[in-house]
């Protein structure tokens, strides 16, 4: 980016951000397969420079990263907003190919493209970063000593972390810098003559006219970092696995490392753009480049382009922009104010805190403070400028279905299949630790299938043919066919019947039995899902279910057992002959006792005869006291039947009416004249029979 396009964008990012905080996401419309892009940075921000010129830019990460490897390097620093770069570009681009050069790396200390140089900031940590830069790579030098002053700029090098001057370190081997005059090299005669200087610097390493320069891919600088950080920090490959790139991987890399400028020329270029936020040192990023680079080649995009929000590629101070305790969280809420419209996250702006990223647009601090949703990454965008009110055209995100979202941050052993290690504080138990195991491995499996969505890899399953189906009696066994799985795994079926709530099934099932249907006619469709979806419903299936009806040779319902009910009989009065009767008793069942009560007194003991009735005759005690009483039957010291009866002090008071079925417990005695109400314990005598039933069972 240039820095007249730098200050276009600032001029407009106040009047967007105070915008953006009380907007709504809109949520990014279906889209076909991203195409991607495969933009010239060089071209476009150095008026007058070739397309596929020598020049590759390098983050600060990288940078450091190549002083540190093996080889001999060629190195310029400088940028588009120094104008004695741009004079010097094309005459540098144009030596190195005479010598076959095919990378010469360029790293700009003004992170921003304009203003924030590291070299002079005012903010410490950036120039601390250079400054140890400097002190432990480029500094290792005999002369000239390297002073990384922007005077020098452009600052063309040859670097070789092993080469020697006699005993001594000179990593340095040959480098053009110092005051350039912009105005003379426009001339033919200062042209040949800056020329002539750059030729010396390729000199020093030429043989036969060619220089000897070390040129390391893209995909090198991911795989040596990626791998050594996750080692690193998890050991244990067999609980998170070793390498995660491996060198097949680089037959067709796509993923792009970019410098901020880069990623703000990128957002207001034409054409259809693919970014993935996120860094090498983010252990749920490293989680994921494996699949994203798998994904975009297979479907033939052409550049994913990788910012890290860290801008040294490491640090958690000011130089990671999305954070409002950096003094450069501005150059985050710029790009979300003026290119993201429409950005989802998980989190909210409105729940404060560390959810969003409050920042002074443009950087001007006499102006209001503005607040920009915070991203996590990893977090995949397809961008394109012409979707004015959504650029962001499809995101890598789950849609919770409730207006929230969660983004993809999984872990490589999960992605990989692999155990990982129990933290015993949360997971106190192997079971609990099981389980999350289960959701870990289900939540990895469905991001990299989201990936495959994302590129138009996979979609939702095809609609299932219509089921087949058998009845037998009243149950009906579905069976099916799987559909397509539109290119990823199926996550299981939905069973409806009859227009019903959804039956879930395991996604390995080809039969299911639905059981107790009612008598009647009953339809059902199967739907098949995935981690993109759910398929449309196969064609309905029809049938019914018969009424039972009683078979050859069946035997009819049993009668309901009659109800247990006694009658009392006889002289009413104490000391009097009574009889008590009864019937719808358990049959030839021993130990039944007859009681009178309010105080209970056992009238006698018996056992019922073979049709389930009783007859005791016998006298009423002499102690019981004339009124309201009770006489109760008991099976297993339970009333299943009783009568309310009156005993009298006068002779000849009889009692001859049934009982009514048993309440329980003692029973509500009722004074009656002459016929006695009567009451049955229901609820005792069914236990009763229960138990008598399952004894005569076993």
């Amino acid at each position: 980016m240039t820095t007249r396009t730098r200050r276009k964008v600032a001029a407009t990012i106040a009047a967007a951000s105070l915008a953006l905080a009380g907007g709504v996401a809109t949520a990014p419309a279906a889209a076909a397969a991203p195409v991607g892009s495969d933009l010239d940075y060089f071209s476009h921000a150095y008026p007058g420079l070739r397309d596929d010129s020598v020049f590759e830019t390098v983050t600060f990460e990288r940078f450091e990263y190549l002083l540190q490897s093996e080889g001999t390097y060629a190195f310029l620093i400088g940028g588009p907003a120094d104008a004695t770069t741009n004079a010097a570009i094309t005459h540098i681009d144009a030596v190195a190919q005479q010598y076959g050069v095919e990378r010469v790396y360029v790293f700009d200390p003004r992170v921003d493209g304009d203003k924030v140089d590291i070299r002079t900031s005012s903010i410490t940590v950036l120039q601390d970063q250079w400054n140890g830069a400097v002190a432990d790579f480029l500094n290792k030098d005999t002369a000239p000593a390297f002073g990384g002053d922007p005077a020098d700029d452009p600052y063309l090098f040859i670097y070789d972390k092993t080469h020697k001057a006699g005993e001594s370190e000179d990593r340095i081997v040959a480098s053009l810098g110092g005051a350039l005059d912009a105005a003379a090299v426009a001339t033919d005669e200062g042209a040949a003559a800056y020329r002539t200087q750059v030729a010396g610097v390729f000199d020093a390493i030429a043989e036969g006219g060619s220089a000897d320069v070390d040129a390391q891919t893209q995909f090198t600088f991911y795989k040596n970092e990626v791998n050594r950080k996750h080692t690193a920090t998890y050991k244990n490959a067999a609980l998170y696995g070793g390498d995660i790139l491996t060198e097949s991987d680089g037959a067709d890399w796509k993923i792009q490392q970019i410098t901020y400028p880069e990623l703000v020329q990128l957002l207001e270029s034409d054409g259809d753009h693919v970014i993935l936020f996120g860094g090498t040192w983010c252990h749920n990023t490293r989680a994921v480049f494996k699949d994203v680079n798998r994904a975009a080649a297979t479907a033939g995009v052409r550049t994913v382009y990788q910012f890290d929000l860290r801008l040294d590629g490491n640090s958690s101070n000011a130089w990671h922009i999305r954070d409002t305790a950096s003094p450069l969280a501005y150059l985050y809420g710029d790009v979300v104010a003026q290119f993201f419209p429409n950005l989802r996250t998980q989190y909210s702006i409105a729940a404060g805190g560390g959810q969003k990223v409050d920042y002074y647009p443009g950087g001007d601090t006499s102006i209001a403070v503005a607040s920009a949703k915070k991203l996590q990454v990893p977090y995949l965008v397809e961008y394109n400028k012409a979707n004015a009110s959504a650029p962001i055209v499809q995101d890598w995100i789950r849609d919770n279905g409730n207006g929230t979202f969660t983004e993809y941050m999984t872990e490589w052993w999960w992605v990989a299949d692999l155990p990982g290690e129990r933290n015993l504080n949360r997971y106190p138990t192997p079971e609990a630790w099981a389980a999350e195991q289960n959701k870990q491995w289900a939540f990895a499996d469905e991001a990299i299938a989201k990936l495959d969505g994302f590129f138009g890899l996979a979609t939702a399953p095809s609609a299932p043919a219509a089921p087949g189906l058998t009845v037998a009696g009243s149950d009906a066994t579905v069976t099916w066919t799987a559909p397509s799985d539109g290119g990823s795994a199926l996550t299981g079926y939905q069973i409806v019947v009859d227009g019903g709530a959804p039956i879930a099934v395991a996604p390995e099932a080809l039969s299911h039995t639905l059981s107790g249907l009612a008598p009647g006619a009953h339809s059902v469709t199967l739907a098949a899902k995935n981690y993109l979806g759910t398929s449309p419903a196969s064609a309905a299936k029809s049938f019914e279910i018969a009424v039972a009806e009683p078979g050859p040779g069946s035997q009819p319902e049993p009668e309901p057992a009659a109800e247990p009910r006694i009658t009392v009989t006889g002289d009413l009065r104490p000391g009097g002959s009574i009889v008590v009767a009864g019937t719808g008793l358990p049959a030839s069942t021993p130990g039944v006792v007859v009681e009178i009560r309010s105080t209970p007194q056992t009238l006698g003991t018996l056992a019922t005869a073979a049709d389930g009735t009783i007859r005791l005759e016998t006298t009423i005690p002499t102690s019981v006291a004339p009124g309201a009483h009770t006489v109760v039957v008991l099976l297993d010291g339970q009333v299943v039947a009783s009568q309310a009866v009156t005993v009298s002090s006068a002779a000849g008071a009889v009692a001859s009416a049934s009982s009514l079925p048993a309440t329980g417990g003692g029973g509500i005695p009722f004074i009656v004249t002459g016929i006695a109400l009567v009451l049955v314990a229901v609820g005792a005598i069914a236990v009763v029979i229960a138990r008598k039933r399952r004894s005569e069972t076993v």
